[in-house]
């Protein structure tokens, strides 16, 4: 039912995990069990500021009726002023619903049956000894106002007049609806990694397509796994990943986290490596007869992003990073046209295209699923999805359709390598014409400029709120006690780039750097993790699909081992000029 429309007319269920408080005004309607009336509507979901309308009671799943809380401030006649929330929007809700509460329960002094005046000037005193002074408000066209409490509290008591049963609702434009989802989620894996995927088939061969097709079963089965962790939570779910972590204790929400950082620390270092591939293809200062090295022109980089890491706000950033994800898209599709308009096989000998090796590469598997997991690891944003979904039952099968939308388009990603064999390069776009490959090489740069800020955000927020909550940090840092809490703390913002671009000199090599960070962190965030927290839900299982859990943790913790020793030793004879697989080291 909408929330204006009459209660359903049939017992709804009151119980601790969902209560439902129906207010007196709803008698007149019906569908209220006797002894029930009087009573107030007040919903409460997990997300920040949302609420619903007290004219009627809307349960429109199962999931939305386990997230309702009951709200204990209702059984106080007005909040103390040291207890109320610390926004102005909170402490403005609570005081006008303890003002409702108390007329429900003397209906003579509702403003309703009295003059307009004298409701008006209770309300504004009310509101005042409730909420004192705090500050600024915005109007009702988003403008920041310096109004004080007493005409804040008249423009309550103003629309309380007319409609005193409405408290200030949630705007349904922030929730996310079930395709939202889908492209959020598809967003989260489809990046610069795209790239590298046609050399993931070079490596195992000609039946690449089948480790994608079983990757896909693997990552949509632990993100399934961790979103059900996620909801095991009575009432309110977990909201991050590393809250879930904390299933297994502080230590786990600890490792968690830790985890999460290196991985998206390795993930951007893998940007610079590809930043400088890219630059040594173009040399963009070639016409004043400058050419550079690859180590030159990612230190060049490190002082053109570093202003956008020092930078308190990213707006303008995300709104314009937003075309790399029609750059990422595309590079498949301007692979295959550009065949179709030169084919392959016109430019290239046959012998230079061809296919060699076994159908299956079992060798270098170890190799190619790290490859395989960057592609696919997404699972650290499917917490914060699920808590911005107006419907969280949706989000297995928009999880499903994500999963499915990547894979194929990681398949035709893959019919690079059946296009150019064995000279298939780490980067795909360096086997296209010269002409094409300096256009993509320039919007891939641009791409990874705009978006570097926006990657390594999340880990900077984490790390400088840690330092503010550590004496001994703030200390070390020069920062006072009561310091604002949103300046960036520039120091902890150098260190952390700098580290990502120390680790991109280290390991120059598109191919290795990807595989490394997947095989070990993405493989350890996606798979181990979310089979160690089902497995510490006890009684959700069947006895197949636990083996299945027991399966997938230890092909995991598997490929972890050997991928991080394969990484290992080809970086090793990368530097020692021994390795022998093809563009490798390029």
């Amino acid at each position: 039912t909408s929330p204006t429309s009459p209660l359903p007319n049939r017992p709804l269920p009151i119980s601790p995990r969902a209560s439902l408080i129906f207010r007196r005004s709803a008698r007149a309607r019906g569908g209220i069990r006797e002894g029930e009336a009087g009573r107030e509507v007040r919903w409460w979901t997990w997300t920040s500021r949302a609420r619903y309308s007290t004219r009627g009671v809307t349960v429109t799943s199962r999931s939305e009726r386990r997230r309702i809380q009951p709200l204990t401030s209702l059984t106080r006649k007005s909040p103390h002023p040291a207890s109320m929330p610390q926004d102005p929007i909170e402490r403005e809700h609570e005081s006008r619903i303890s003002l409702q509460n108390a007329y429900h329960r003397n209906p003579s002094q509702h403003p309703q049956g009295r003059s307009g005046s004298e409701a008006k000037s209770e309300m504004a005193s009310s509101a005042q000894g409730a909420g004192g002074d705090y500050g600024s408000y915005l109007n009702s066209n988003g403008v920041k106002t310096s109004s004080g409490p007493a005409e804040r509290a008249k423009q309550l008591a103003d629309k309380a007049a007319t409609d005193t049963y409405r408290p200030l609702e949630k705007d349904a434009d922030t929730k996310l609806g079930f395709w939202a989802v889908v492209f959020t989620v598809t967003n989260g894996m489809i990046g610069p990694v795209i790239l590298v995927v046609p050399y993931s088939f070079y490596l195992v061969g000609i039946h690449g397509w089948a480790m994608y097709a079983c990757a896909f079963f693997v990552f949509w089965f632990t993100g399934h796994l961790l979103y059900t962790a996620q909801m095991s939570k009575a009432g309110t779910p977990y909201q991050t990943y590393p809250e879930i972590g904390g299933i297994l204790g502080q230590y786990g929400r600890s490792v968690v986290g830790l985890s999460i950082t290196i991985e998206l620390l390795g993930l951007c270092a893998a940007f610079v490596v590809i930043v400088g591939d890219n630059l040594v293809k173009v040399q963009p200062l070639s016409f004043l007869d400058i050419e550079l090295e690859k180590t030159s022109w990612i230190l060049a980089f490190f002082l053109v992003v570093l202003p956008s890491i020092l930078m308190q706000n990213y707006g303008v950033l995300a709104e314009m990073s937003r075309i790399g994800v029609l750059v990422c898209f595309s590079i498949p599709i301007v692979v295959i046209v550009n065949h179709l308009l030169y084919p392959v096989h016109e430019a290239y000998p046959p012998e230079v295209i061809a296919i060699e090796g076994p159908s299956f590469n079992w060798a270098n598997l170890p190799l190619a699923m790290g490859i395989v997991s960057v592609a696919y690891t997404t699972h650290a944003i499917f917490p914060t999805v699920v808590a911005q979904m107006s419907d969280t039952d949706q989000f297995p099968g928009a999880m499903r359709i994500s999963f499915l939308v990547v894979t194929l388009f990681y398949l035709l990603a893959g019919t690079g390598f059946y296009l150019y064999g064995k000279s298939t390069n780490p980067q795909i776009t360096f086997n296209l014409p010269v002409k094409g490959q300096s256009l993509i090489s320039y919007a891939i740069i641009l791409t990874i400029l705009l978006k570097f800020a926006l990657m390594l955000n999340p880990v900077i927020l984490e790390i400088e709120d840690q330092c503010r909550m550590n004496p001994n940090a703030r200390k070390w840092l020069g920062l006072s006690e009561g310091e604002g809490s949103k300046r960036p703390i520039k120091i902890i913002r150098i260190l952390l780039t700098s580290a990502c671009f120390v680790t991109a000199l280290v390991i120059p090599y598109i191919a290795l750097i990807h595989s490394a960070v997947g095989v070990f962190w993405s493989t350890f965030v996606c798979v181990v993790i979310p089979c160690i927290l089902a497995l510490h839900l006890t009684g959700r299982w069947s006895l197949p699909q636990v083996s299945v859990i027991w399966g997938l943790l230890l092909f995991g913790l598997f490929f972890m081992v050997v991928g991080l020793y394969k990484n290992v030793l080809n970086i090793y004879l990368c530097y020692t000029g021994k390795n022998t697989i093809n563009n490798m080291c390029a």
